[in-house]
């Protein structure tokens, strides 16, 4: 019924494969939906999946963004890869 929370607990599940058979595809599909709605740990998580490649083609752009989106919630772990991100160069201007 769109609950975020709810989202992005089943994500987590389908990203280890508890309870469910594990898969990238549908979990980036379920962290999007969350993310959508403006949840940082589903932001937060989805970059991590951009920028690895995981479930969804690698994209530095889209992980930079997202960890934008939950860094400006101040979630201090995005805001710590989005400077990383910003030293190596990596989706966004050096």
């Amino acid at each position: 019924q769109g609950d975020a929370w709810a989202q992005f607990n089943l994500a987590g599940m389908y990203y280890k494969g508890e309870g469910v058979a594990q898969g990238n595809e549908e979990a980036a599909r379920l962290y999007g939906l969350a993310a959508k709605q403006g949840d940082a740990w589903a932001q937060f998580n989805l970059a991590g999946m951009y920028y690895k490649g995981e479930g969804v083609a690698q994209s530095h752009e889209e992980a930079a963004r997202l960890f934008g989106l939950a860094a400006e919630q101040g979630d201090a772990w995005a805001q710590f890869n989005l400077a990383g991100m910003y030293y190596k160069g990596e989706g966004v201007a050096q």
